[in-house]
């Protein structure tokens, strides 16, 4: 005489397996894209360091962290101009001090011009 089985059978463990670590990925992905700095919009702030591009991210205005805010933003700025500095594209916002350029590599993308954030 066999005993009765107890638990899950083998396939199912595995599914629920799979499906953890789905959930686990996609809310990484989720939470990875709401704080980093890209597509980052007018009025929100960013925390990281002045020349260090992969050091931004996404902050909370109110927090001491929060080391910039967006200003304004310029659209279809190549990444060579902007890095070279052989145009001022955040004139148009005088409180502006820094640039942060997001894009394809080699190409266009977009400005964010960040003035600092008082505490």
């Amino acid at each position: 005489m066999t005993a009765p089985r107890t638990g899950l059978p083998g396939w199912a463990k595995k599914l629920i397996g799979y499906g953890i670590f789905v959930a686990i990925a996609a809310g990484f992905g989720i939470y990875s894209s709401y704080t980093n700095a890209k597509d980052a919009a007018v009025g929100e702030c960013l925390q990281g360091k002045s020349g260090n591009a992969d050091s931004y991210k996404r902050a909370d205005c109110t927090k001491p962290e929060a080391s910039f805010k967006v200003a304004g933003i310029v659209e279809d700025q190549s990444e060579f101009t902007v890095q070279l500095g052989l145009t001022n594209v955040c004139e148009p916002f005088p409180t502006a001090k820094s640039v942060y350029w997001e894009g394809k590599k080699g190409g266009t993308g977009r400005v964010l011009c960040l003035e600092p954030v008082t505490h």
